[in-house]
């Protein structure tokens, strides 16, 4: 009977360790991508496209008050609504998949520099169909850079009606293809989003991905890359600064990153940390490579705000600066488009021009 006793005490011991390392296994549930781009799609993309909107409902509202009674102070609240409405572009841009892709809304509001020429003939002529290719470079939310801050811009728009009419047809464009891609996003695209989380070329998932990587390599190149010629073998291309007459590119380039690194991060508009890239990485034992990812960013967003001149100036006054801020920019590129890509099991399909 002892014996019997004692092997009956092993086995309710032995049961009760196997139930309980059973339960602490069902309590670990798998990652799901659907929490993910659910917090991504509810608390960034559709948010972030009714703020832009919202944006540029209020440049159309001024620029009539302006038309009708036009004035120093109503110009003044127009190229300061005009750049609300360009860094909340810049929040947004990020997501050209879905929706975005499919209007081209990227090269038809966001593509810089702008053809100034072909601007001034369109408003010469007063006759122009901005829909078509050969307007490609004379629409979007930079061209008011051009058409708010070039020295004559106040007199020409205070008495040019074709000026007027100019800047009317822009916003109308931009209001039309803001309106197309919202509505998609708010109407069914959404679900397609949450639900598509493969990582086949095709899959929403694989698309965010790349187009979020993508974005963070156009800000290199773009923003910082070719105007200070790191990819233009040294020769600087000023004519390529973004913002230029406004000499607002240093704080575009700063907003730009630290909308990337709250989409990295999952983090919603009022603040809150929701489900994002970082956390599915956490889940697959690449704490450092989040760490790495956010402190880096940290330091370079801290480096743009501690550089008092505007970008131009820097570049005459001291390009070493310029120089470090993109090489700074340029590693975390292997951060984000091969270790984090990889351990995510996503392809990068689109092709780049610096080979990293």
């Amino acid at each position: 009977m002892k014996v019997s006793l004692k092997f009956f005490i092993i086995g309710l011991i032995t049961f009760s360790i196997l139930s309980c390392k059973k339960n602490k296994e069902e309590e670990k549930t798998e990652f799901k991508k659907v929490d993910l781009q659910k917090n991504i799609g509810e608390n960034l993309i559709l948010p972030g496209y009714k703020k832009l909107i919202d944006k540029i409902d209020s440049l159309e509202y001024f620029h009539n008050s302006f038309v009708i009674s036009p004035s120093i102070e109503l110009f003044n609240k127009i190229r300061e609504v005009w750049f609300d409405s360009y860094l909340e572009w810049n929040r947004v841009s990020m997501y050209e998949f879905g929706p975005a892709l499919e209007m081209g809304l990227k090269g038809s509001i966001g593509l810089f520099p702008n053809d100034t020429s072909k601007i001034i003939e369109n408003i010469n002529q007063g006759n122009y169909n901005l829909s078509t290719v050969s307007n490609s470079e004379v629409v979007g939310l930079h061209v008011f850079d051009f058409l708010l801050f070039r020295n004559q811009a106040y007199s020409d728009y205070e008495s040019n009606s074709n000026y007027q009419k100019y800047i009317s047809d822009v916003i109308d464009k931009i209001q039309s293809e803001l309106s197309f891609v919202y509505n998609k996003w708010n109407n069914s695209y959404l679900e397609e989003f949450k639900n598509s989380t493969s990582t086949a070329s095709s899959s929403a998932f694989s698309l965010f991905v790349n187009e979020f990587v993508k974005s963070y390599e156009e800000t290199k190149w773009t923003k910082v890359g070719i105007p200070s010629g790191k990819q233009t073998l040294g020769i600087v291309q000023k004519n390529y600064i973004e913002t230029r007459l406004s000499k607002k590119s240093l704080i575009v380039l700063k907003e730009n990153l630290k909308a990337i690194k709250q989409c990295f991060n999952g983090q919603s508009f009022s603040g809150v940390n929701g489900i994002g890239f970082d956390d599915y990485l956490i889940d697959l034992n690449r704490a450092s490579l989040v760490d790495h990812i956010n402190s880096k960013l940290d330091e370079i967003i801290s480096d743009i705000e501690n550089i008092s001149n505007d970008f131009e100036t820097q570049l005459d006054l001291n390009p070493a600066i310029i120089e470090s801020l993109y090489d700074k920019i340029h590693l975390i590129t292997v951060s984000l488009k091969t270790d984090m890509t990889s351990a995510f099991g996503v392809l990068i399909t689109y092709q780049d021009n610096d080979g990293d």
